[in-house]
């Protein structure tokens, strides 16, 4: 509140802003208002105008406090909105780790032996071919299906380690989603093994072959060897999330090559490689040197933390390229990934016979 005082001159009761900072400062019954000073003594009307001045001061303090005082109200209030706001939206949205699977969501697909004999793309070692899921909650939506190329491995056991690895490379990215590193999420392609239904005479009935949902947008972020895209955003942040792989699993794993479709509000990963100590996940583990050669080629960038583990021996190993590495039979081999061969111009779907497996079946026609 303010503090009056009585002039010693006038005897009238002033604010301290009638006073002058000498004059307030010789304390009650000394101090002089400013109409005394400068008039030399008893100044009635000259304290009256000043008492004047200081209550018109006095009332603009007044009214500029209230209106600070209901601006910050309305500001508070906003900001309680918007916190109560974001609250309600992470309560109503699903848990972000929950979301990092994509899966088939389908019990049966169909694709035309156009497809199935001018395979749209490749890897290492398969063949991909785009057909259409028929029944479940994607029918209508575009799948792949894919297959050993002859004689380069051993499917039932490839089957086990490619499951194996999207295991783990699930486990790994769920990790990263729940800490929510960046805005987006990241998702997993989860493929299943899926069957052929047997039809006369083709000699694809009771194939198993890998069935996922298709992506758009392809793009290729890292390999297993070293390389990596660090252009643009995207690419930086699975940089980011390879190294945060390696942090969280003590050391362990590394989840790399890492590919897929690039979305407005996510990025879909499809066959990545897990890297391990003890070369558990087939011939593109490349073991702890294929490790040391990611962290030779890596450099840390505004999505990676300071903290995160980094091993020792960061040599390189492997060669830096594009294509996925592969070890096996005492050599070395090197194949690009999704290299397209054949791209249709439409999928022509059939209707799939009554013979279904455990996941689904595959009609052809």
């Amino acid at each position: 509140r303010m503090v009056n005082r009585c002039c010693s001159s006038c005897g009238r009761n002033f604010t301290k802003q009638s006073y002058s900072n000498t004059q307030w400062r010789k304390g009650v019954g000394v101090s002089r208002c400013f109409a005394c000073v400068e008039g030399g003594g008893r100044n009635y009307g000259g304290g009256q105008i000043n008492q004047q001045i200081s209550n018109q001061q006095i009332n603009q303090q007044m009214i500029n406090q209230q209106a600070n005082d209901r601006q910050k109200a309305i500001n508070d209030f906003r900001d309680f909105l918007a916190e109560k706001r974001k609250i309600t939206e992470a309560a109503m949205q699903p848990n972000r780790a929950a979301q990092t699977a994509r899966r088939n969501n389908a019990t049966r697909a169909t694709f035309t032996n156009h497809a199935l004999t001018h395979p749209f793309a490749e890897g290492g070692f398969r063949w991909v071919a785009k057909g259409k899921y028929t029944h479940g909650a994607r029918a209508g939506e575009a799948c792949v299906c894919k297959w050993f190329k002859t004689g380069h491995v051993d499917e039932s056991s490839f089957f086990d380690l490619d499951i194996k690895a999207m295991n783990k490379a699930h486990e790994l990215v769920k990790e990263w989603n729940s800490k929510r590193m960046v805005d987006k999420l990241v998702k997993v392609n989860i493929p299943e093994v899926w069957t052929f239904e047997h039809q006369i005479g083709s000699p694809r009935s009771g194939k198993k072959v890998l069935q996922e949902p298709f992506i758009t947008n392809y793009q290729k972020f890292n390999s297993n060897n070293g390389w990596a895209d660090n252009e643009t955003p995207w690419p930086r942040v699975m940089q980011a999330l390879s190294h945060f792989s390696y942090h969280v699993s003590g050391g362990q794993f590394v989840l790399c090559d890492l590919q897929g479709g690039v979305y407005a509000d996510s990025v879909v990963l499809t066959d990545p490689v897990i890297l391990s100590r003890t070369k558990m996940y087939g011939v593109t583990d490349l073991g702890p040197l294929g490790i040391s050669s990611f962290f030779s080629n890596h450099r840390c960038n505004e999505f990676c933390n300071a903290g995160w583990m980094k091993p020792a021996d960061q040599r390189r190993y492997f060669q830096p390229q594009a294509g996925t590495s592969m070890v096996g039979g005492g050599g070395g081999t090197n194949a690009n990934q999704h290299v397209p061969t054949y791209r249709l111009g439409g999928v022509r779907a059939s209707r799939a016979s009554a013979f279904n497996l455990q996941f689904g079946g595959i009609g052809e026609n």
